[in-house]
């Protein structure tokens, strides 16, 4: 058996920061799973957490690619959090690309028409 590489793990709780910060609570949800995650697998280095998308984007610019992105997803963030998705599954089709979060439809049939209209997204 081969040994692994490093796995890079990012997890992105965005707010839009245009005229002012749309968010300014700190993300302890997302703070959470990433000390979970750390805690419970070997990944062989730290999970990176964004708030900021101007962030984001300069770690991607920066040639820096994650093996597996989240983002958070409420009413508020979704369009923003969804744009980025698209952008990094397009150019690194095999980053793991996952939402969770409270907007998420409670009916099966919105649910999946959700899926199936955000192709982007891998796992929800």
């Amino acid at each position: 058996m081969t040994k692994r590489g490093p796995v890079r793990v990012w997890i992105a709780d965005l707010t839009y920061t245009q005229q002012t910060i749309a968010a300014d609570t700190m993300p302890a949800a997302v703070g959470g799973i990433a000390t979970y995650l750390e805690k419970e697998v070997d990944l062989g280095e730290p999970v990176r957490i964004f708030k900021y998308p101007e962030k984001l984007a300069e770690a991607l610019s920066d040639g820096e690619v994650p093996d597996i992105i989240g983002f958070s997803n409420y009413i508020w963030n979704f369009n923003l959090s969804y744009s980025f998705a698209n952008v990094i599954k397009n150019k690194f089709p095999k980053t793991l690309v996952v939402f969770g979060g409270p907007n998420f439809p409670t009916d099966s049939l919105e649910q999946e028409n959700l899926m199936r209209g955000h192709r982007a997204m891998d796992f929800y």
